[in-house]
């Protein structure tokens, strides 16, 4: 995506460059004819004179205006497809692929890389103006004196050879200072989400702000300083440049016999008139450099992307399912944070048509993994999960996740609520009044616009809201990861005792993830796990 918006920004910046050809000349005539009139005789400046540069001061005003606005607009439309694409990438890549690569980094892809990106887009249309505009100058200069410009040539080759070597470090640093970011925004995030096991620990607290952020911090702040140094040593030799260069020219003009002084002065006119626009050029390195260390990093991100939704993805599912879920031989393996190998399965089981499954087992031992799996986040090693005889697991798991609502331990409230259509739902929706009431949320929200008024709530209530939503999506199979840990005795008794058979009545296949043993007489079938595997199924 990244190379081929790139790719298509070539004839706008082709043209952008004839445009800048065009306005530099102009710019070059104009301080040309400025030059000669104070040189030759200042008496012929006149009125007549003046009327005379009107017209080429006013066509430079419209092309270099219309080079850069063109450019720049499709800068900003340039922009705008990246964050979409990214956006694209990250809604339509499996969740096993995002957890891979860690929050942190696709966070500062957002935040950092295409805002890093859109400076340099738009600085682009100044930088190719002022850069055709000095070479355009050197050029005129050759036509002046081609004697002086070899001089003035000898000067800037050795002197753009330090230069070079100055923007290289400033690259580097800034490049390092990037890596840097990736860490921090992880860091960030551990005094965000900690904050409540925090404040309520002064060790840890200590440990996280004292050991872990400050450092980083600090060690962020000398690599910016480094940075920031190689490029204020590398802008002001740039801007010295021109003044060495000057120096050595007027020097070499005295052993040249071709030179007189009519040529020194227009070069020193020209090369004074060099300073802003290599200024510019000078000041965009920076810009350029953080450009291309963005591009490098968000074209390596997209390269991992694996896309799990191919083309127009309309899910074509009935809010029932008929027919069991057969699960054949189910493998998974991975690593865990410890490096250590996990396997799942192999699998065997049916889960029949409307009824309640409870899930049970120690920590670890494989019941979210499994979950996972199951619904699609994470791929199959190995086997096959298949409702009836026609959907199948293995042939398409984003089409197959469709057929379920799942309620994750660690589950994001969403502040919207859609219907089995898709559609927002409002206060007046019939659905919506009676489950909002059954799940005793009416005095708690409300919906404007088609939003929720709130997700300030607590945890238990947070879990009823994630509820309410899986409800109102009407998914044939709902799975819920400890749902009801922290609902208060009274409703913990409501859901067991009377929500679950309730929505198990709807024909909803029931999957529950559960440790209340009080409850299990409850379930239809009780499946406990143990190291990845199941070692106790139980048909009630």
């Amino acid at each position: 995506m990244f190379r081929h918006i790139l790719k298509k920004s070539i004839p706008l910046i082709f043209l952008s460059v004839i445009l800048s050809c065009l306005t530099s000349m102009l710019s070059i005539y104009i301080l040309a004819q400025i030059k000669d009139h104070i040189v030759v005789d200042e008496s012929t400046i006149s009125i007549s004179f003046v009327v005379q540069l009107l017209m080429p001061v006013f066509a430079f005003f419209i092309l270099g205006s219309l080079g850069q606005i063109t450019l720049a607009r499709f800068g900003a439309k340039s922009i705008c497809q990246m964050r979409e694409g990214l956006l694209y990438h990250v809604n339509n890549s499996s969740y096993f692929n995002i957890e891979r690569m860690g929050k942190q980094k696709i966070l500062t892809a957002f935040t950092q890389d295409i805002n890093c990106l859109a400076n340099t887009f738009t600085m682009l249309p100044h930088i190719i103006y002022n850069f055709v505009l000095v070479v355009f100058c050197l050029g005129y200069l050759f036509f002046l004196s081609w004697a002086l410009f070899v001089s003035l040539f000898i000067s800037l080759f050795l002197i753009i050879i330090i230069a070079f070597f100055l923007i290289k470090l400033v690259v580097r640093h800034f490049d390092n200072l990037r890596e840097l970011q990736d860490t921090l925004y992880f860091n960030y995030n551990i005094a965000i989400e900690g904050s409540k096991e925090l404040s309520t620990n002064y060790a840890r607290r200590n440990h996280v702000y004292k050991d872990i952020i400050n450092p980083h911090i600090k060690k962020m702040y000398k690599q910016e300083c480094k940075a920031q140094t190689y490029w204020s040593l590398s802008n002001n030799w740039n801007l010295s440049v021109v003044f060495l260069a000057l120096i050595f020219m007027v020097f070499l003009s005295g052993k040249i016999s071709a030179v007189n002084s009519y040529d020194i002065i227009s070069f020193s006119i020209l090369i004074v008139f060099l300073v802003s626009p290599l200024n510019f050029l000078s000041i965009a390195t920076q810009e350029i450099g953080r450009g291309m260390i963005a591009y490098k990093r968000l074209t390596e991100l997209e390269d991992t992307f694996s896309p799990r939704f191919i083309g127009n993805f309309q899910p074509l599912i009935d809010s029932r399912v008929s027919s069991t879920i057969t699960i054949d031989n189910l493998v998974f393996r991975y690593k865990d944070k410890a490096g250590r190998d996990f396997k799942l399965g192999p699998i065997n089981l049916n889960i029949f048509p409307g009824k309640i499954m409870f899930l049970t087992g120690g920590n670890g031992s494989g019941k979210s993994t499994f979950i996972k799996v199951l619904t699609g986040l994470y791929p199959s090693k190995s086997g096959e999960v298949t409702i009836g005889d026609t959907i199948r697991l293995s042939q398409d798991s984003a089409r197959f996740s469709e057929y379920f609502s799942v309620i994750h331990f660690d589950f994001f409230p969403f502040n919207f609520l859609l219907d089995s259509k898709g559609n927002l739902i409002d206060n007046c929706n019939e659905n919506f009044l009676y489950w909002i009431n059954r799940l005793k949320l009416d005095d708690v929200i409300f919906l404007k616009n088609g939003l929720v008024n709130t997700t300030n709530l607590s945890q238990g209530q947070r879990k009823r809201l994630a509820m309410l939503a899986a409800i109102l999506e009407d998914k044939p199979i709902l799975v819920l990861d400890e749902w009801a840990a922290d609902q208060d005795p009274d409703f913990k008794q409501f859901f067991y005792i009377d929500l679950l058979p309730e929505l198990s009545r709807l024909g909803k296949i029931i999957l529950l993830i559960t440790h209340d043993y009080q409850f299990f007489d409850v379930a239809d079938e009780l499946v406990e796990f143990y190291d990845g595997q199941i070692v106790k199924n139980i048909n009630r």
